[in-house]
């Protein structure tokens, strides 16, 4: 075993000499020493972006064939590129799954001679340990508030003025991946999409949405929560609860995502696909390719819309937005306002670290938000962060997409964007030289959402108004 251990820290060693045809992070040879035994993901030498990029543009009968095209040429690459790799996995006695989305293997409990078997086979690029670090949820201030006709922030993104005129979510489905629902609770009961919508892998194998944290429960109720509660409150809702840690259980909401499953991960039905996923959390950067790059562009590929919350630590400054809210990837970026526009202190500041762009794309409330609890049916509590504001716009996401409109990620974008309330208050920080009194800026991107603004600059692209 030394003499194993040995040889692994010299390939580590000269990674930075002479590049090894595979990578292993450092944090596997870390993990063998003090552990003996690591969990580790395996990526494949062939990646999915060049495929990813053709089917985005590619035209379809309809959605569903569009996210069947995208599943089963992802299943077919990731099974010709993986074959030999997965083979010498079975001839061993250990734990692994594939994983088609991104084209990668989860291996459990893999040694250091495991590892540096694994190394030497061409089809494997690189090698990263399972383990990944999370921003940390925001903590509730209020668990006995009370119900109320419609919440504040529900009202400042103007969503009454959209339902008036029929833009209410109905036919638009809404995923989450985050801690859970409590899918009992009197807001969120009556709009779960029952069939193929929950899937649990934080290891307690529910085979109905509950949710432990309460973070989940409080982001949906912003979304399309019952009476006043939610932005689009005729939308339907799934879930994929995570533990908040291991690259592996991300892959396999990604997975779910794409072609939703019974809760018992039985018959995928790539139809089912939600049209909008709300992710609000983040993590720090790693210096290396970040692992839901390709998970997102599948998403992408199969036309389902992405919110990601933008960070929560702009108390440190400017060039603070998280991943993945930084990439240039098709995601809606949320930074989080108050009730009188101002960007949050805690509101991750851009522009973004690593290319410059100009971040959050918009904010939304996400100050003292009250929303769903998971205490019991009936409880609200109130929190804040960029995890409450992004659910705001995920409703904007579900209005504007009401009885099967179909847009683009750029219409989207466009309405949501161009019609921004640009009340804000300048903080005077002027996040990469962009006065705050120009838009978009690095404190609140285009501005604060407005659901009345991007309905009306839909119904004008359809010649309506």
């Amino acid at each position: 075993m030394n003499k194993i251990l040995v040889l692994l820290a010299l390939a580590l060693s000269n990674t930075t000499a002479a590049p090894s045809p595979t990578s292993i992070h450092p944090s596997v040879s870390e993990c063998i020493k003090t552990q003996g035994s690591c969990d580790i993901i395996l990526s494949m030498r062939q990646k999915t972006a060049p495929l990813l990029q053709r089917l985005k543009h590619q035209s379809f009968v309809t959605r569903g064939a569009r996210v069947s095209s995208v599943a089963s040429n992802l299943q077919s690459l990731a099974e010709s590129s993986q074959k030999s790799v997965l083979d010498f996995l079975a001839n061993h006695d250990c734990e692994f799954k594939s994983y088609w989305i991104s084209n990668k293997i989860f291996v459990k409990a893999a040694n250091a001679q495991l590892i540096q078997s694994l190394r030497a086979m061409e089809e494997v690029e690189s090698i990263h340990t399972n383990e990944m670090v999370m921003d940390p949820l925001p903590e509730s201030f209020d668990f006995s508030v009370a119900p109320a006709a419609l919440r504040w922030g529900v009202e400042m993104v103007e969503a009454p003025a959209a339902w008036a005129q029929g833009f209410t979510g109905r036919g638009v489905v809404v995923g989450i991946l985050d801690t859970g629902v409590r899918g009992t609770h009197s807001v969120l009961r009556n709009s779960f999409r029952q069939e193929r919508g929950w899937l649990d892998l934080r290891g307690s194998g529910s085979m109905v949405p509950t949710d432990e944290r309460g973070h989940g429960t409080h982001v949906m109720g912003t979304i399309l929560g019952a009476n006043g509660n939610g932005v689009a409150p005729d939308a339907q809702w799934m879930a994929c609860a995570a533990p908040m840690r291991g690259f592996d259980t991300y892959l396999e909401c990604g997975q779910f995502f794409l072609c939703p499953t019974h809760p018992n991960g039985t018959e995928p039905d790539c139809n089912a696909a939600p049209h909008v996923i709300n992710h609000s959390w983040s993590k720090p950067y790693d210096v290396e390719e970040d692992f839901l790059d390709e998970t997102i562009m599948a998403w992408n590929a199969a036309g389902i819309f992405l919110v990601w919350s933008n960070g929560n630590d702009g108390s440190e400054g400017c060039m603070t937005t998280s991943y993945p809210a930084y990439t240039a990837l098709d995601v809606i970026s949320v930074g989080a306002s108050g009730r009188t526009d101002g960007a949050a202190l805690f509101s991750s500041r851009g522009p973004s670290r690593f290319n410059g762009l100009t971040k959050p794309s918009i904010s939304a409330p996400g100050v003292a938000v009250t929303s769903s609890s998971n205490l019991n049916d009936n409880s609200f509590a109130t929190k804040s962060g960029t995890s409450m504001a992004a659910p705001h716009v995920t409703g904007v996401v579900a209005l504007l997409l009401t009885n099967g409109t179909e847009l683009t990620f750029e219409e989207i974008t466009s309405f949501i964007y161009e019609s921004a309330s640009r009340t804000a208050r300048p903080t005077g920080r002027n996040c990469g030289d962009i006065p705050e009194t120009e838009f978009p800026n690095n404190a609140v991107g285009h501005g604060r959402i407005s659901a009345a603004g991007a309905i009306a600059q839909l119904l004008k692209a359809l010649g309506k108004q």
